[in-house]
């Protein structure tokens, strides 16, 4: 089985981005926000729960013994991250099991972990992670990004081997 390494992750999910379809695809949303925010699938589908404030920022609850994650963004992203949560429509039909299929169907790649489970969204938050370490965080930096509680869980996602 071959290992993926971060510079055949970050193809793979810069591939998924350019497949036909992927950006009008209504999970879009909910994959942009994995990916660039390392958030679990549980945390970025339930938007009702999410406060956006005047000042760009946007407080999520998170899953897992976790409290809240406040992001703070630009402008730009600050409205396009809303315009999903001012379209219930956009996120309220999601289910993980579609989701992981939808995934499936864009990326060029099947990811699992030795134990052969599959990753699918996940997939996306190992990514980042692995990400973070990549350019020089430590676990406790990424841990503090994350709002991870417990820093082994972070070096579990560091130390994943991930096949294809």
């Amino acid at each position: 089985m071959p290992v993926l390494t971060i510079p055949l992750m970050n193809n793979a999910i810069q591939e998924m981005y350019t497949k036909d379809g992927f950006y009008y695809d209504p999970y879009f949303p909910l994959f942009y926000l994995l990916r660039n925010y390392g958030l679990r699938y549980n945390e970025a589908a339930k938007l009702n729960l999410w406060t956006f404030s005047a000042n760009n920022t946007i407080t999520i609850p998170l899953s897992k013994g976790q409290t809240t994650r406040t992001l703070s963004v630009n402008t730009a992203m600050y409205n396009f991250i809303k315009s999903f949560y001012d379209r219930p429509d956009q996120l309220n039909f999601v289910n993980n099991s579609t989701a992981s299929n939808i995934f499936s169907h864009y990326c060029p790649i099947n990811p699992h972990l030795i134990s052969g489970k599959f990753l699918r969204c996940h997939f996306l938050r190992h990514a980042y992670i692995k990400n973070l370490w990549q350019m020089g965080q430590t676990p406790q930096q990424i841990a503090t990004t994350i709002c991870e509680t417990n820093v082994a869980n972070v070096a579990g996602y560091i130390n994943s081997v991930i096949y294809y």
